[in-house]
């Protein structure tokens, strides 16, 4: 049995389709990381965005409720901190609605959110993170 990755399975979506994957759990354990939630919802009305990278020099989100702004230079950047655990985060409000994102990794490197499972597939052919604020 070979159990098949959310990127062999994802090139079949269409437009628009969401596309709940599943995070796989054939891995060696001693790799595996405590699992970091995000997006989290919090009780304040504010989202947490978590993305372990303990290489990364910067991190941001990036997504529809910001513009895709993600530079430093960009009023709507979101920029997450890193803490002591390597683990960066930031609490940004977010209004209501369904939102495509993803983190960049130092200004190069854009990728989903690998604690979401939720993703979309935009009618450019983009796969992005999806998130729902209700």
């Amino acid at each position: 049995f070979k159990q098949k990755t959310a990127y062999e399975i994802m090139p079949s979506l269409g437009a628009g389709d969401v596309y709940k994957r599943q995070l796989s759990s054939c891995f060696n354990i001693s790799l595996i990381r405590d699992r970091i939630e995000s997006p989290i919802l919090l009780p304040n009305g504010k989202v947490r965005f978590q993305l372990y990278a303990p290489s990364a020099t910067t991190v941001y989100v990036a997504g529809e409720f910001n513009d895709w702004n993600w530079r430093r230079d960009q009023d709507k950047s979101i920029p997450l901190e890193k803490g002591e655990d390597d683990i960066w985060r930031v609490d940004v409000y977010i209004p209501p609605g369904r939102y495509q994102y993803k983190f960049v990794i130092d200004g190069t490197t854009w990728i989903l959110d690998p604690s979401n499972p939720t993703v979309y597939r935009d009618p450019s052919g983009y796969i992005n993170s999806l998130l729902i604020v209700k």
